[in-house]
């Protein structure tokens, strides 16, 4: 096989030559988008997300910081050592790729939440969540096994719905307490239609706590159920979907 010739490759990109702010280019061959500009020295720049152009042409930058498992030591000294302790990423993707590769490890202290938005904050925390349900550990090295990306528990929850429930009921749940969840009516409701399934119970901090069964489905009023704590209390005589449950695991 002929070496791998980059500056005929880069040929495809001549046509922007003219262009020195990031221009979405779509590799077909690959099916990936890309970002290509030339700089004033007609150096070609290729950025695999816009974030990346857009922070070089404006010498802005993202800080997200957090505490990961990674490589760290001295090139020249070649000695390199996997720690657990503090890193940044200049890209959200960044910290998602941290916490991919350490679901263990991956945290954000108290003093660094400030650089994360709520949202982004709970986007984390169901993903890590769920990477720990499914049993992913830290890497230990900068060697990646496929075996790694072949997990059995995903299979299994892969087309499990996820479903936010209070604290209370989960815990009358697993007593046996009760053995159905009750969500808001809403007028384009139809039993009919509905097909049972399996689901994922998280709780109100995204904890995993049960894998269920959602075997059927009925409409009542509030005021017919008993024992269900409602965190919004509808009114007596408003009309609710009852669905029930069937406790496959406690997790």
């Amino acid at each position: 096989m002929a070496d791998f010739d980059i500056n005929n490759f880069n040929k495809r990109y001549d046509k922007y030559k003219k262009n020195n702010l990031p221009t979405p280019f779509w590799d077909e061959e690959r099916q990936v988008m890309e970002y290509v500009c030339f700089n004033n020295d007609d150096r070609l720049e290729i950025y695999p997300e816009i974030s990346y152009g857009l922070e070089d042409i404006s010498l802005a930058g993202l800080y997200y910081p957090f505490i990961d498992k990674h490589v760290e030591g001295s090139l020249k000294g070649k000695k390199w050592t996997v720690v657990v302790g503090h890193n940044h990423g200049h890209s959200f993707e960044e910290v998602l790729r941290a916490l991919y590769y350490s679901p263990e490890s991956f945290k954000i202290e108290k003093k660094d939440l400030k650089y994360y938005s709520t949202q982004e904050l709970e986007y984390l925390k169901r993903i890590q969540n769920y990477l720990k349900l499914i049993g992913m550990k830290d890497l230990g090295s900068d060697k990646i096994s496929n075996s790694r990306f072949r997990n059995k528990l995903h299979k299994k929850y892969s087309e499990c719905a996820i479903i936010t429930m209070n604290s209370r009921n989960i815990n009358k749940l697993i007593k046996g307490k009760l053995d159905f969840r009750v969500v808001k009516y809403y007028i384009h409701f139809n039993a009919s239609n509905f097909i049972p399934h399996k689901a994922l119970i998280v709780d109100e901090k995204d904890n995993f706590k049960l894998y269920v069964e959602v075997l059927a489905t009925k409409v009542k009023k509030k005021k017919d159920i008993k024992g269900y704590y409602f965190v919004n209390k509808p009114k007596e005589n408003s009309k609710v979907i009852v669905y029930y449950l069937n406790i496959l695991e406690i997790l």
